[in-house]
């Protein structure tokens, strides 16, 4: 066979000897201070991979679970059994989809900590959680967001909605 042919396999094969089981807050150390959880899901994807990588005084976490019931036990778990319940001192989210940014609300309150995500998912995050069809619960949530993210006036405003709702404006202290 040449180097160019590439056979599938029906099976995913991992560097390590061991894997996580999912949503029961164990983990498996991929790298020194680099820990692999796996949260539950549903239908056909039957979990996600997320991670705590250790710092001075606590953990990072990167991506945070699906927010269910069952995620939240799991990671009880796993900052009680695996991270010795040292505090979480930032959370990381990859992008919007809600297994990689669900449960980052309720950790940010929490561990009383920031949420680290980039603006456009941010944004894009917090338009599809407020797109409840009711314009003017819309609007409303979307004034709280802008005053709360600390958005200099006019740089949001609303425009009709269609669809998911849309925000217009400029970029916050001319970035």
């Amino acid at each position: 066979m040449s180097s160019n042919e590439m056979i599938m396999s029906p099976t995913l094969d991992y560097p390590f000897k061991a894997e996580p089981q999912t949503g029961d807050g164990s983990a498996v150390e991929v790298a020194p201070g680099v820990l692999w959880f796996r949260m539950a899901l549903f239908a056909s994807l039957p979990w996600i991979n997320v991670w705590a990588i250790a710092e001075e005084g606590g953990w990072s976490v990167v991506d945070t679970g699906l927010h269910s019931a069952k995620t939240i036990e799991a990671r009880q778990a796993a900052f009680v059994d695996v991270l010795g319940n040292a505090p979480v001192l930032r959370v990381v989210a990859t992008h919007m989809h809600p297994d990689h940014c669900g449960m980052s609300g309720w950790m940010v309150e929490r561990f009383k900590t920031r949420l680290w995500m980039s603006r456009l998912e941010y944004l894009t995050c917090r338009l599809m959680a407020a797109d409840t069809g009711r314009p003017d619960l819309t609007r409303l949530r979307v004034r709280r967001f802008a005053q709360v993210a600390d958005f200099h006036a006019p740089i949001l405003r609303i425009v009709r909605p269609v669809g998911c709702q849309q925000l217009l404006g400029t970029e916050p202290n001319g970035v």
